[in-house]
C-alpha cells in the first residue's frame, strides 16, 4: 500500500490471480482477496485489472466473485469455425462508464 501511495499509479494489473486462487481453497482465496486486493482495488484514482484464465469451456472466472473487485472485465477468447480461427475480445464492464456489452474481433500480428 505505501509503494502504491508513493508511485501515484493510475493503474494497477494483476497477472494472474488466477495463481493465488488456484493454490488456495475457496474460503482461502476469499480470505486473502478480501485482505489484500480489496484494499489494493479500492485505492482512489487508481483503475484495476485483475487477469484470470478461463478454462476451456468454464464461463465463470475463479470462484466468481473476482469480477466484482476489477474496474474493467474484459474477456478475451478464441473460436474455429471450419479452419477459420477468429479471436474476440468482449467489453463486460467498465465501472462508471455507461457501456453496452460489445465483441470486438482482433487480430495478433506484426502490421
Amino acid at each position: 500500500m505505501e509503494l502504491l501511495r508513493r508511485r501515484s499509479p493510475s493503474r494497477l494489473v494483476i497477472d494472474p490471480v488466477t495463481a493465488v486462487l488456484s493454490s488456495s481453497s475457496s474460503d482461502e482465496a476469499r480470505a486473502i482477496l478480501r485482505t489484500s486486493l480489496f484494499k489494493l482495488t479500492k485505492e482512489p484514482g487508481i483503475t484495476t485489472y485483475l487477469i484470470a484464465e478461463l478454462p476451456y469451456g468454464q464461463e465463470m472466472i475463479g470462484f466468481g466473485f473476482e469480477e466484482f473487485l476489477a474496474d474493467v472485465l474484459i474477456k478475451l477468447r478464441v473460436e474455429s469455425k471450419r479452419g477459420l480461427t477468429k479471436r474476440k475480445l468482449i467489453v463486460f464492464k467498465a465501472r462508471e462508464v455507461p457501456l453496452p456489452i460489445h465483441e470486438f474481433e482482433y487480430v495478433i500480428g506484426r502490421d
